[in-house]
């Protein structure tokens, strides 16, 4: 019995003994900022995903990478987007917020860091880059996959590179561009402006395919249907701004064919303004570099077309969310306009514009097999087309070309001219031999003139080839001169 008392007494004493002694140690650990080890249990979140886990790399546009939706069908998207309510589910004229869909969106190029051999290694990105190519592998790898191509000197119309470029195709909604450009000719004639009112029809709201889901009776001004064109490729708008200002759509398609015509755009022809599937609605590469060059002549046109997301606000206070469908916008240097157009028919087709260092491409692919050949092939265009190309001003609109025309009836002694437009060589990069300025100039000029009156031609020549011209014009006014200055010209006095 006494065995088993000293036992309970020792044990009882050596657990008093630890209880004591636990809290110390903790104590003099924390004041010599020693680690305590501690285990925390973080909470799941929902559907399995961690708090904390960002939705980087998990794509910009959700589902509707490759799904092969054409321009004149409409597939309301899943919803399961990772940014919440910046893309909201579609839920067509319910008065709920809706997205402009147009089956040709990509995915976001992950950003993700990808391990290889124990190693992180940089997640592919969109190779922006004109100098690490050789010049025979960027020329082997310019639109081979295409039906159609070209890549144009957007300053001086010259064709870089092309393929099949006369070809007549379908080219779905590579058709706006027309469309757009008719609207914004009509704006600089004074025929229209962007804060004009524009009633939708109900022929405009039951437009199928890419759109915004306009409403019938609604109100929107010039500018936002413009922009829902050029942005998210709106059938709706189209056929709105097209009723709007011819009356109706085939009043206004034969504009477009007229304006095709005038710019001799002779393998096109535009059957609706939408680029809907029609037996008669067809072009070509060159036509729509050609169409897309006098595009992008327009100011107001970029104020639209660098728009990457916004939303579209409709009369009833829905929004409807638009991505622009052009990705090269935001994953290509320098690229700030284009249009694109899907159909099963056409494939899978880009008109694109880049700028770099005052040079401008125009790049257009038509029939690719799926939307990701499309960029990459109309990027490795621009690529070539920078690395091996540039513009050289030769004569810009500020330098006083050096004359001896004589005045006639005119307060001043001399003529100050210029060119009205900068003489532009485009060449290969270094070749800059046998180029020369040659004018064509009147021996005399008769007062009174007015400034920027045109008074002759200047030309910009390579090897005795014209590769360049621009009006020569007068800088300032020329006054006519009285009688008495007349006298002092006489006799010496003029100053």
């Amino acid at each position: 019995m006494k065995k088993l008392t000293y036992f309970f007494m020792f044990s009882l004493a050596l657990f008093g003994f630890l209880v004591s002694y636990a809290p110390f140690n903790i104590a003099k650990a924390q004041a010599y900022n020693m680690p305590v080890e501690t285990v925390q249990i973080e909470n799941a979140g929902v559907d399995g995903i961690y708090v904390g886990e960002t939705t980087e790399g998990r794509g910009e546009t959700g589902d509707a990478q490759d799904n092969q939706i054409p321009d004149g069908e409409q597939r309301p998207h899943n919803g399961n987007r990772p940014h919440g309510d910046r893309h909201p589910q579609i839920q067509p004229r319910d008065g709920k917020n809706t997205m402009a869909y147009s089956g040709e969106e990509d995915k976001k190029p992950s950003e993700d860091k990808a391990v290889k051999d124990g190693k992180k290694e940089e997640a592919k990105k969109p190779d922006n880059s004109s100098e690490k190519k050789d010049k025979k592998s960027e020329k082997a790898n310019i639109s081979d996959s295409a039906k159609a191509s070209l890549l144009m000197d957007y300053a001086t119309g010259t064709v870089i590179y092309s393929k099949n470029e006369t070809e007549r195709l379908p080219i779905a909604s590579m058709m706006k561009i027309m469309t757009v450009l008719l609207t914004l000719e009509e704006i600089d004639k004074g025929n229209l402006k962007l804060d004009d009112k524009v009633t939708v029809s109900e022929n405009a709201a039951s437009q199928g395919g890419s759109q915004v889901f306009l409403d019938a009776n609604e109100e929107q001004t010039v500018g936002a249907l413009l922009e829902s064109v050029i942005v998210a490729s709106a059938n709706d708008s189209c056929v709105a701004l097209a009723e709007h200002i011819s009356g109706s759509v085939e009043g206004f398609v034969a504009k477009m064919n007229e304006r095709a015509e005038q710019l001799k755009m002779g393998n096109t022809h535009f059957a609706n303004c939408t680029g809907l599937p029609s037996p008669e609605n067809y072009s070509c590469a060159k036509d729509v570099a050609t169409m897309t060059r006098e595009l992008v002549k327009h100011p107001t046109y970029f104020e639209y077309s660098k728009v990457w997301l916004k939303d579209f606000e409709h009369n009833s206070e829905r929004k409807t969310t638009m991505t622009n469908t052009n990705k090269l916008i935001r994953f290509y240097k320098g690229c700030d306009g284009g249009k694109t157009g899907f159909t099963n028919e056409a494939g899978f087709c880009l008109s694109a514009t880049a700028e770099r260092d005052g040079m401008r491409l125009i790049g257009v692919v038509i029939g690719e097999k799926d939307s990701k050949t499309r960029f990459k092939d109309a990027s490795n265009m621009l690529n070539y087309g920078f690395a091996n190309y540039e513009n050289k001003v030769y004569l810009d609109t500020e330098t006083e070309i050096k004359n001896d025309i004589e005045l006639k009836k005119s307060k001043q002694d001399t003529c100050k001219i210029v060119v009205d437009s900068p003489l532009v060589s485009f060449a290969k990069r270094g070749d800059e031999s046998g180029f020369e300025i040659k004018y064509e100039l009147p021996k005399s000029i008769k007062a009174p003139k007015k400034k920027g009156e045109k008074i002759g031609k200047a030309y910009l020549v390579k090897d005795g080839v014209v590769v360049d011209e621009s009006n020569v014009v007068l800088k300032e006014n020329l006054d006519k001169s009285s009688l008495l200055d007349d006298l002092k010209k006489l006799f010496g006095l003029h100053k």
